[in-house]
């Protein structure tokens, strides 16, 4: 199934945090191995969050001027 993420990046480095302009991507649960397992939008979300921010640690922030935050999911009608 195709979903298309909406997210925008926060630099937590700064006070106040700023944000960049959201984008989009389009994920294939078929085939992007990343997210076989997402069935849901929720899936979609935590997977692609977990991805972007946790990449080396589960307990660190893997880049905190560039944190990945998720504004919605759209499943893609085909």
């Amino acid at each position: 199934m195709k979903f298309k993420v909406r997210a925008l990046s926060v630099n937590l480095t700064v006070e106040p945090h700023t944000f960049t302009e959201a984008r989009d991507e389009i994920i294939d649960t078929e085939s992007n191995a990343i997210f076989d397992a997402c069935v849901s939008i929720r899936d979609v979300e935590i997977v692609y969050e977990d991805f972007w921010n946790y990449l080396n640690s589960e307990n660190e922030i893997h880049d905190a001027s560039s944190k990945v935050k998720v504004l919605s999911v759209t499943p893609i009608v085909a």
